[in-house]
């Protein structure tokens, strides 16, 4: 998979900035999230985000749905090196496992969407989470701070 965020920076830039990040904040990790080509994910906002080491791929999701604004019944996928993650890992996990081996100390999820075959008017029975993470990021550095 091709990533905009590579093509539109130089890798000297990626690693220089990565390295910044990951000395100032050890306990989080930075992710590129970019839009799949064919997706039909509405745009994010930003791509650049600078998350809990600890948090979990699952909760990650929860948090990129509330970004895009998407329905309940519409399925979300994170691809990362061509397969999905577990919810269950940690993204500190998924980081150390499928950051650029080149050192630019980033890691790369696509995001991709299905909508559901046909539409129904059921209403999710899913809560929301409770905690600093249904306050929302902080922008920090370009990064949303999760």
């Amino acid at each position: 998979m091709k990533f905009q965020y590579k093509e539109d920076h130089p890798f000297e830039y990626r690693k220089k900035e990565g390295e910044k990040i990951r000395k100032k904040y050890p306990d989080r990790v930075p992710v590129i999230v970019e839009k799949a080509p064919k997706a039909r994910v509405p745009d994010l906002d930003k791509r650049k985000y600078l998350v809990p080491s600890d948090l979990t791929v699952g909760q990650f999701y929860f948090l990129i749905r509330k970004r895009i604004h998407l329905r309940p019944e519409d399925a979300l996928f994170f691809f990362v090196n061509n397969t999905i993650p577990p919810t269950s890992a940690t993204m500190g996990q998924l980081y150390e496992d499928n950051h650029e081996e080149d050192s630019a100390q980033e890691c790369y999820v696509m995001a991709s969407c299905f909508p559901p075959r046909e539409e129904h008017s059921g209403s999710s029975k899913w809560g929301t989470p409770s905690g600093s993470l249904a306050k929302g990021p902080k922008i920090l550095h370009q990064y949303y701070h999760l």
